[in-house]
């Protein structure tokens, strides 16, 4: 199963693992003035501060599409009182460290007969309302997400980390660019307001 994996956390501690809940309307009553942490599917009465933590794989076109209808919701509500924390989640951990040719991998994934065009529709249809200009024919690797994962942990909580998620989603789908490059992270990196060089170096640590 691929898709975004939303948990929201109030003062009180960590919601359990929830991606079928409809968040709009509990962020909605939330910025209304009922704090309130997800639990089995409902929402319950907790205390003021929420923390929404993301699992996603940055190679995970639903995954890209769920942020955007997050940030959606954010964007109607209001950001404040709401922290943003990027959890790793890796789709692929068996792939090599430098990944592999995507056509390789996806008539793995597949089989020989798959016909791209036709598991790409509905992505595309999803995509398209929250403007996204998906480009799946300038995807050339199949990447081992690690070094990006390390990456936006090195980045830390808030709203430069959910930033530059967006700029490692946008690279990857809009631009094709390789994920398991450092000079292509650093570069996402540094759109998302972070140093460059800095980056570069943190890559290079393992840091994260």
């Amino acid at each position: 199963v691929c898709g975004l994996v939303v948990t929201m956390v109030s003062g009180a501690g960590r919601a359990r693992r929830e991606d079928r809940v409809d968040s709009q309307p509990v962020l909605a009553s939330w910025r209304a003035g009922a704090h309130y942490q997800l639990e089995s599917g409902r929402a319950r009465k907790r205390s003021q501060r929420m923390l929404i933590e993301i699992f996603s794989d940055v190679v995970c076109p639903w995954c890209y599409i769920g942020k955007r209808r997050l940030d959606g919701v954010l964007d109607t509500l209001g950001r404040d009182g709401f922290e943003i924390r990027w959890r790793a989640f890796q789709l692929y951990p068996m792939l090599p460290e430098d990944g592999v040719p995507r056509a390789d991998f996806m008539r793995a994934r597949f089989g020989s007969g798959a016909d791209p065009a036709r598991i790409y529709a509905r992505i595309l249809e999803e995509a398209a309302p929250l403007g996204l200009d998906l480009d799946f024919a300038v995807i050339e690797r199949a990447p081992n997400t690690l070094r990006a994962h390390r990456l936006l942990a090195w980045a830390g909580v808030g709203a430069a980390q959910h930033a530059l998620a967006e700029e490692l989603f946008r690279s990857y789908f809009s631009q094709g660019r390789d994920l398991c490059d450092p000079a292509v992270l650093a570069d996402a990196a540094a759109r998302a307001g972070f140093d460059r060089a800095a980056a570069l170096d943190a890559i290079a640590h393992g840091a994260g």
